[in-house]
């Protein structure tokens, strides 16, 4: 039980890791576009 424990909260930082990785660059092109718009 521990062990599923672990291994899930491992496999939720590893995809909240992906998310931010691919959201910053989106949310970056965004702020960009209002700033200069």
């Amino acid at each position: 039980m521990n062990t599923l424990n672990e291994h899930v909260k491992q496999t939720v930082e590893e995809t909240i890791e992906e998310i931010v990785i691919e959201t910053i660059p989106l949310l970056m092109r965004m702020a960009k576009r209002c700033g200069t718009g």
